[in-house]
């Protein structure tokens, strides 16, 4: 059950970070860097999480799940569409000033070379801002890992994550189970910050 746990809760934390800054880089781009109409609302549309509660968001993909029958209820699909419209403002949030600190002129040579509008995003913006979209990632990672409000109504036995285990644990009585959880836990959430900071130091030596 652990092991299942852990495994559960590595592939939300990998999958929805990477989901979610691929998305916000995508809605980033398209809303400050094109013409394209309804861009704006795009942006608005990503920011909308943030004016509702986390258990709103779990609600809602158990309604929309429950009249939509695709078999994603009770799997670790219903997790990562949860969490992904929980940290999307985030992700936007991260990705919305970098994207705008590109300077024009770089979008308008690569124009001139004759690269399309996905080449440009492609092979300019993301990049330069690759240390932006690592950071991006870790950061939604570490945030996913100790979500708990939101999976608590989206999980099974199937997809269960050590958030929710350390929280049966403690609701069983079973403390010394539950410090172990919360021990392997803080162990994921340490690699992942060590690896954040490595890659800052890299990323400042590169700079000077």
């Amino acid at each position: 059950r652990m092991f299942r746990a852990t495994s559960n809760t590595l592939a939300l934390a990998c999958s929805g970070g990477l989901i979610i800054t691929l998305l916000a880089m995508l809605t980033a781009y398209v809303s400050y860097r094109t013409n394209i109409k309804g861009r704006k609302i795009a942006k608005t549309i990503s920011f909308f999480p943030v004016a509702y509660p986390t258990l709103f968001i779990g609600v809602a993909p158990i309604w929309i799940f429950s009249y939509v029958q695709i078999g994603v209820y009770g799997t670790l699909w219903a997790l990562l569409i949860g969490v992904a419209i929980r940290y999307m403002p985030v992700g936007m949030r991260i990705l919305s000033p970098a994207v705008t600190q590109v300077h024009a002129e770089l979008e308008e040579a690569s124009k001139v070379c004759g690269a399309r509008g996905w080449e440009t995003l492609f092979r300019v913006f993301m990049l330069l801002l690759k240390p932006t979209l690592l950071y991006t990632w870790i950061y939604v990672a570490i945030l996913s890992i100790k979500q708990f409000s939101l999976v608590v109504l989206l999980y099974t036995a199937r997809s269960e994550v050590l958030s929710v285990l350390v929280w049966e644990h403690i609701d069983g009585g079973m403390l010394t189970y539950a410090a172990a959880t919360s021990t392997i836990t803080i162990f994921i959430v340490g690699i992942l910050y060590v690896i954040a900071k490595r890659m800052a130091r890299v990323s400042d030596a590169a700079t000077e």
